[in-house]
């Protein structure tokens, strides 16, 4: 396991692991709220809506990517999902939601 004895592997798979279960909570928190706030349809729709982007967008962002691998290629779609997450926790803070936003 050469892989394991390496550092920057080991500390990119524990990013990618508080990623994901920092992406399963915020899920699962923003499912009890919606349950709490509408029922159990409004978290199958909640469900829809966290789905829907990427199994329209992966197709297309796929084969982009086959043509373009390049290596600023994750840190960008890192970033835009930080970017998204940080729009979304706006109002939650007291600042007012973005224009155009549900």
């Amino acid at each position: 396991m050469w892989l394991a004895r390496s550092r920057p592997i080991r500390l990119l798979l524990l990013a990618c692991f508080l990623a994901y279960a920092g992406d399963l909570a915020a899920f699962t928190a923003a499912s009890v709220y919606v349950y709490y706030a509408g029922g159990a349809a409004y978290v199958g729709l909640l469900g829809l809506l966290k789905a829907l982007p990427g199994a329209l967008l992966v197709p297309l962002v796929a084969s982009w990517a086959d043509r373009t691998i390049t290596r600023r290629s994750p840190a960008s779609g890192w970033l835009a999902r930080t970017g998204c997450a940080h729009l979304a926790s706006l109002p939650h803070l007291g600042f007012p939601a973005p224009s155009g936003a549900l």
